[in-house]
């Protein structure tokens, strides 16, 4: 930018003047003749009308040179800008150079960092020719004294699940007898769940030839009968005070027997199995029905009322042992698998060691003899 201001001033100051006073009228002669002489040229001009001529030509020199004067300052004018546009890249040109030059900066720093971690990693993990033999030699030992004790705790398991199941089993191993018909002798219970679906288990003797016979009652507030299972000279299924039918099955013959009866309320399906096979079946008892909860479950009895109100006619004489009960209809591959043993199956809603706290009356405790 001083350079452009530089020849701006000589052009303005030294060089045009110069082009303007190169050109002037130097002399007259005596015969009228008006002598002009310039750097360059001399003109003679021998009249008043050459003169003009000639004046008109130094007029017209001189706005040729100031048209061009015009042109130069116009030229410089456009220099200038380009010179300031020049200055403005260049300006814009250090900046990014500073942007590369920061850039450049971090990644040599994270560069730096790479290496360092990648150092620190190289020195915990090099382990030497002799700590590599070492250090297998002790991660076998510790892994063959895991498995050693592994095993010891899997042999204590074993013994463990063993002596549980033997406790379980003395726990189940018991049978109810029920001595005479009355009121009095029955076992009394709670906390059934609500059932869409329901299995009911047990295994049974009697010889009773004149009592129904209930095995199993649930009542619920507004319905006494709302799950019962009644008369072994020919048993009947009852689901909300409705009956299934009666199915021509008993088991009044002296001997042990295993009763399952099975309903889901989709269908209202039912199935009465005994000694494992299916002696009697149904639909349309009580479809979509819930057995409520909250009710009074009573084994031996036939429930008038919740909880009571029995009956001396409707009375289980005999014995009774594995009474189980489940959520949900039992397959007939496992039912017939539970008639092989009476301590076979365990319920998921009630289990036969769960009645035991609940005698009431002159029930007794016997071991069983199926």
């Amino acid at each position: 930018m001083l350079a452009i201001n530089l020849i701006w001033f000589y052009l303005c100051l030294v060089a045009v003047p110069q082009v303007i006073s190169s050109t002037r009228v130097n002399t007259t002669s005596s015969d009228g003749k008006v002598f002009i002489s310039g750097d360059h040229n001399e003109v003679v001009v021998s009249s008043a009308r050459q003169s003009k001529i000639a004046l008109a030509e130094i007029k017209s020199k001189l706005e040729s040179v100031e048209k061009k004067d015009k042109e130069i300052s116009m030229k410089l004018q456009a220099l200038d800008k380009r010179m300031v546009s020049l200055d403005k890249f260049q300006g814009n040109l250090r900046a990014i150079n500073q942007t590369i030059e920061a850039l450049f900066e971090k990644v040599e720093k994270k560069d730096k960092e790479f290496s360092r971690k990648l150092q620190d990693l190289d020195k915990r993990i090099l382990f030497t020719d002799t700590e590599i033999p070492a250090f297998l030699n002790a991660l076998n030992q510790t892994i063959e004294t895991l498995s050693k004790t592994v095993e010891t705790l899997n042999k204590s398991n074993a013994r463990l699940i063993g002596h549980v199941s033997d406790l379980e089993r003395k726990a189940d191993n018991y049978a109810i007898l029920f001595l005479r018909k009355g009121i009095s002798d029955y076992v009394n219970t709670s906390g059934m769940p609500s059932l869409k679906a329901v299995t009911v288990c047990l295994w049974m003797k009697t010889a009773d030839k004149g009592n129904e016979g209930t095995l199993l009652s649930y009542a619920v507030p507004g319905n006494a009968n709302e799950l019962l299972l009644v008369d072994y000279r020919n048993f009947a299924l009852f689901v909300r005070g409705h009956w299934s039918r009666a199915t021509s099955v008993s088991t009044n013959d002296g001997k042990w027997h295993h009763i399952c009866t099975t309903w889901e309320n989709t269908a209202g399906s039912w199935k009465l199995y005994k000694d494992g096979k299916i002696s009697a079946a149904g639909k349309g008892l009580e479809t979509g029905h819930v057995v409520r909860s909250g009710g009074a479950l009573v084994l031996g009895q036939d429930q008038d009322s919740v909880g009571g109100s029995f009956q001396a006619s409707q009375s289980f004489i005999g014995e009774m042992t594995g009474v189980n009960i489940w959520d949900h209809v039992i397959r007939e591959q496992e039912i017939k698998r539970m008639s092989k043993s009476c301590l076979a199956g365990v319920g998921n809603v009630f289990q036969w060691r769960d009645f035991k706290p609940h005698l009431k009356g002159s029930v007794k405790i016997i071991k069983p003899s199926c």
